[in-house]
């Protein structure tokens, strides 16, 4: 039986969406949720991205998708650290955002690409990228 996992993290209290503790299996499936939805995203924007630089389109489709489900976000950003499973899953998407990004090859070595792919998302995340995630108006009243 899996173990459970908080649905809020620290100074995120408040996050009233009625999961209250989530398990290990929960977690993936929300995480490979979240991965389908930025894989069908980033599918999309690269096609019709024309000249804008991949980088540009790869961050700005995680920052929209991020805010278009950000209750999701908060949910498995709150418990990346507690659970090594979550953790797993993560490095796919990381190393989805280094190729889509063309921040690495099919021919790099994985553990090299989830890196890359992770260095990239912390700088969306922490706003060196020109379209950082930061709290809406409305997600700050919630």
């Amino acid at each position: 039986m899996s173990s459970p996992v908080r649905a809020s993290g620290a100074g995120d209290a408040s996050l009233d969406d009625g999961l209250g503790k989530v398990n290990e299996r929960n977690l993936l499936a929300l995480q490979r949720g979240w991965a389908t939805t930025l894989l069908t995203g980033l599918d999309r924007a690269i096609e019709f991205a024309g000249t804008t630089p991949l980088t540009e389109v790869v961050a700005q489709t995680w920052c929209t998708l991020a805010r278009e489900h950000e209750r999701l976000r908060r949910v498995l950003d709150a418990n990346i650290e507690r659970s090594s499973q979550l953790r797993n899953a993560t490095d796919l998407e990381y190393r989805m955002l280094a190729l889509a990004a063309g921040l690495a090859d099919l021919d790099d070595d994985m553990r090299l690409t989830v890196q890359v792919g992770q260095r990239f998302h912390d700088s969306i995340l922490f706003g060196d990228s020109p379209h950082p995630v930061v709290p809406t108006p409305q997600s700050e009243m919630a």
